[in-house]
């Protein structure tokens, strides 16, 4: 602490070199926040892939498609067995309150790549026959990884309310991953873990 004094005189002397190095830390900062998101963004892909399936999207947006032709030129690519192709756009249920995000798919291909769905032949039969059909889904468990990663806190409270909702009125089981400690608070029950291990619990 005796060379603060010092230290401060220093940074009075040289105003503009002060000024640069200050500005140039917060462009680091800055920078670095830019890359963690394209990391997670990278990541994502991984994540929701399984092992023998490799999710390719448009570099500009998650909703922007890829253009119809790279679904045949990808087929061609040694190693592919098949191709297909998923466009996200949002949706409501009965109001403007109930937003939800769809996917479109061309269904008999999509049975192919993703062969976890299981449908009755019945269920089956009938979504093939609905153009405008949907498969919904109603879980006992919901997995949550890093849901509010990436979110400004308004909107990462509003998807943590939504848990919070499936929780208590619809008796969901929720297991969210999450290094936010605000997200963790507001769990009934929480798991630390370290080096894959459970190394501590807590009780809300």
């Amino acid at each position: 602490m005796k060379f603060l004094g010092l230290i401060l005189s220093n940074f009075k002397r040289h105003k503009t070199r002060t000024i640069l190095t200050i500005l140039s830390i917060v462009v680091a900062f800055i920078l670095f926040g830019y890359l963690a998101a394209i990391r997670q963004a990278f990541q994502m892909g991984v994540s929701v892939a399984g092992a023998d399936r490799l999710v390719v999207r448009n570099r500009i947006s998650l909703i922007q498609p890829l253009p119809q032709a790279y679904e045949a030129r990808i087929e061609q690519i040694e190693g592919v067995a098949v191709a297909t192709q998923a466009s996200w756009f949002g949706g409501l249920y009965q109001d403007n309150r109930s937003p939800f995000g769809q996917v479109a798919v061309d269904p008999e291909e999509f049975f192919l790549i993703y062969p976890e769905y299981l449908l009755t032949p019945a269920e089956k039969e009938a979504w093939l026959k609905t153009r405008t059909g949907a498969i919904v889904t109603d879980p006992t468990l919901i997995l949550a990884d890093e849901p509010t990663g990436d979110l400004d806190r308004k909107t990462g409270d509003g998807i943590l309310d939504l848990l919070q909702a499936l929780n208590t009125e619809h008796k969901k089981t929720i297991v969210m991953v999450t290094h936010d400690p605000h997200a963790a608070n507001r769990a009934n029950r929480q798991l630390r873990m370290v080096d894959g291990q459970v190394s501590s619990e807590m009780a809300a």
